[in-house]
Parts: structure tokens; C-alpha cells; sequence
């Protein structure tokens, strides 16, 4: 199942998405900020990252380090 962790602090912008990519049968995870995102990423793997621009940069660049790969931003 593909994975995808939503980074927002929008608290109600963060369950819209977790709803409609859960009903489309995506396997979602919600924090609400960089840390909790980074404290994810060292217990799991995701496929996707959705986060807002000020956090995106810190979680790109933890997960290339982990996982030594090159991350892709959209």
C-alpha cells in the first residue's frame, strides 16, 4: 500500500487530505509539525511527504540523509 505522511498544522487542512487520500486507498499518517514528521520518518517509510513549504525543506533533507537517496520535490 502506498504511504503517505502529511505534515500541517492546519489541524483541519490535515484531516481533509488524510480523509479523501484515505478513501482513495492510500495508508495516511497526520502530524502537525516538522519534528513529529522527522520522529515518523526515523520509525517508518513513507512514499510520499505532502507538508507545507517552510517544513518540507528540513524533512526533504533528513529523509536523504536516512535513506541516501536524492529526495524529488513537486
Amino acid at each position: 500500500m502506498f504511504k503517505i505522511l502529511i505534515a500541517e498544522d492546519d489541524i483541519e487542512l490535515c484531516r481533509l487530505f488524510s480523509h479523501v487520500l484515505s478513501k482513495n486507498g492510500y495508508s495516511v499518517k497526520g502530524v502537525s509539525n516538522g519534528q513529529e514528521a522527522l520522529d515518523e520518518l526515523d520509525k517508518d517509510y513513507f512514499d510520499l511527504i505532502i507538508s507545507d513549504i517552510t517544513e518540507s525543506t528540513a524533512i526533504a533533507a533528513r529523509s536523504a540523509i536516512s535513506s541516501g537517496k536524492q529526495p524529488r520535490a513537486i
